[in-house]
């Protein structure tokens, strides 16, 4: 067999925009949560106490945590959203295109978490002050730096529970007919 007698692999236009529109609504929600975030996240007031560097004033602290807490909150909603709505037209009518279609949501859950921390990041350091023009004793008003990734895992989880239910809960009658993202590009091969 030489290579002229090697069909060409065709693209499949409906599987191509599925996966566009998937990872578009990743991307979009991810923007729209972030800048939420990053206008949401309070501040703390922290006082330059030498050259280079800064005290957290009393009272303040807890900042920083309820800036992790706001990322959860829309990293949550942004799971959601991807779990139940961006796969809401596929059927999957097989164990295995089920638990493909749950991987999927977890990985464009944390396509969108992704984007909102560093959309949420850009946006907070807008808001940001300057603290190198401050003298010694000065207090001002500071965003708190976020070191909690591990909230980065939240949206994916979540998305991945909410594809979770929706296929637990889908009608028999809908499993049995309809098009599966899978499914449609296994019968376009066969024709």
């Amino acid at each position: 067999m030489n290579a002229k007698n090697v069909p060409a692999p065709r693209v499949h236009k409906k599987y191509v925009a599925a996966v566009s529109g998937i990872v578009l609504t990743a991307i979009v929600s991810g923007v729209v949560g972030g800048a939420v975030w990053g206008v949401l996240r309070p501040t703390q007031e922290v006082q330059l106490i030498g050259p280079g560097e800064l005290a957290v004033v009393e009272g303040s602290a807890q900042a920083g945590f309820i800036g992790v807490l706001w990322f959860v909150v829309v990293a949550a909603l942004i799971g959601v959203l991807l779990g139940l709505l961006v796969l809401r037209g596929r059927n999957f009518d097989s164990p295995l295109y089920g638990f493909i279609g749950v991987l999927v949501a977890g990985f464009i859950g944390l396509v969108g978490a992704v984007v909102a921390f560093v959309t949420g990041q850009v946006v907070a350091g807008m808001r940001q002050v300057d603290v190198s023009a401050l003298a010694p004793g000065e207090s001002v008003r500071a965003i708190p730096e976020f070191s909690a990734y591990s909230a980065l895992l939240v949206a994916p989880l979540v998305a991945m529970v909410a594809l979770w239910v929706r296929i637990l809960f889908q009608p028999e009658d809908e499993r049995d007919g309809g098009d599966s993202i899978l499914a449609a590009g296994e019968s376009a091969e066969q024709s």
